[in-house]
């Protein structure tokens, strides 16, 4: 069994976002863009879900929140022939539950998080109808509907990495890091070195 220190996954996500924008900022082609961008907003959500499994499963180790051990464990894992829960039933319960405080998906970061998590559940979850579109005396059946893709804009991938570091420092910030200790916590979580003015 090969055993890590929690933060790993999430610093390997966020290693692997910022390479896919260093490639999205050199490329030019559409077809590419559109291919990074939707990997880069996939991967930017993957970071924030795998930080707040770790984040919280270690929040219910500590004395005050450890009533809520089973919760978070149970809703982590398959048990039972039970699902996990998804990213959003964790984000709209765990914060109120445990830190006693909600998540606004209305307005600032996680409205901008909120957005990028349901183009990502567009992209990974994909489902359509089965289209059909006629040139003339010519149908074409069994087309897929994949306007979630082609809007995707080298933007799209390039704000992903932005979103998903502002999102999870917000998380952090509700289980009560404080501002000043941002950057440090952002060093451990994402592997982000803390930028000081000389």
């Amino acid at each position: 069994m090969g055993l890590s220190s929690p933060n790993r996954m999430v610093c390997s996500c966020f290693r692997s976002l910022q390479r896919h924008i260093a490639y999205l900022v050199e490329e030019n082609d559409e077809n590419k863009i559109r291919d990074i961008a939707a990997s880069s907003v996939v991967m930017a959500v993957t970071a924030v879900e795998t930080f707040v499994n770790m984040h919280f499963r270690i929040l219910v180790e500590e004395e005050k929140y450890k009533s809520f051990k089973s919760m978070v464990v149970d809703e982590s894992e398959s048990t039972n022939g039970n699902r996990p829960k998804g990213l959003e039933q964790k984000l709209n319960s765990w914060p109120n539950k445990i830190l006693n405080k909600n998540i606004d998906f209305n307005n600032g970061i996680a409205k901008e998080f909120e957005e990028m998590r349901v183009i990502r559940n567009n992209l990974t979850h994909f489902v359509s109808g089965y289209e059909a579109v006629a040139y003339g005396n010519v149908e074409i059946r069994g087309l897929a509907n994949t306007d979630a893709f082609d809007s995707l804009k080298k933007e799209d991938g390039e704000r992903a990495l932005r979103v998903a570091k502002e999102f999870i420092e917000h998380i952090l910030s509700l289980s009560g890091v404080k501002e000043e200790n941002l950057p440090h916590a952002m060093h451990h979580w994402g592997g982000f070195v803390p930028e000081y003015e000389s």
